[in-house]
């Protein structure tokens, strides 16, 4: 078994490098750290910035990882790359099935001190986009306890959803709409820097899977996610 473990953790780290470079470690928090310092991370909008980074991110290294290894366990993968990027102290996947896993963050609250991630946004974000790639799902993760302690708790949900789950933006939506429920077309354009017609479309296929909904306000249309999320 160590030996397995062994081969995965240099399969990841070759796969790292290919896609950050031989500093992954570094590149990332100094990436990180840049972005933070010109966002307001305690606001929604920046706390969004954050997420989205993350999110984009962690696509690209899932569909790296997934290139290399179709067969790897998402799971053991997440706890691999989390070890060569040091994101936090450590990570343990807790009770995991077909509908999702709770992550134990250990480390949470030095990995914040040192400006690195954001508190849990980027976090957030990079394993959502890193296991949507991986297994074509569509991911949202959500924070259970606080990361400024320093230990804390994300809650992975899976949804069956893969078309919903191909599209960076349509999760940009979703997780635009979780902290800004209500939000109007205009508001979400120019948040999210996306077209008035490509966020329309995007919309429109969420509410089409029974994951967003429309309610008309007087002139305006209002926007919400669904039960389902």
């Amino acid at each position: 078994m160590s030996l397995d473990r062994s081969r995965i953790g240099n399969h990841i780290g070759k796969v790292l490098e290919e896609v950050l470079g031989p500093s992954s470690s570094h590149l990332l928090r100094s990436a990180c750290s840049s972005l933070i310092s010109l966002v307001e991370t305690s606001t929604p909008e920046g706390g969004l910035l954050v997420y989205m980074f993350g999110l984009r991110l962690g696509e690209r290294v899932g569909e790296a990882v997934k290139k290399a290894n179709p067969s790897i366990s998402p799971w053991n993968a997440l706890e691999e790359v989390n070890s060569h990027l040091n994101m936090a102290e450590k990570m343990d996947v807790l009770n995991s099935g077909p509908e999702g896993a709770v992550l134990r963050v250990s480390g949470a609250e030095e990995v914040r001190k040192q400006g690195g991630m954001g508190g849990c946004n980027f976090l957030r974000g990079f394993v959502a986009g890193f296991l949507s790639a991986l297994t074509g799902q569509l991911v949202l993760v959500e924070e259970s306890g606080c990361c400024e302690l320093k230990e804390c708790q994300l809650r992975v949900l899976m949804s069956q959803h893969r078309g919903v789950a191909s599209s960076s933006a349509r999760r940009a939506i979703i997780e635009y709409l979780r902290v800004n429920p209500g939000a109007y077309l205009r508001q979400m354009s120019r948040d999210l820097g996306m077209s008035l017609g490509s966020l329309r479309w995007h919309l429109n296929v969420l509410e089409r899977s029974g994951l967003v909904w429309e309610r008309r306000k007087g002139n305006m249309i209002e926007f919400y996610l669904s039960d389902v999320l």
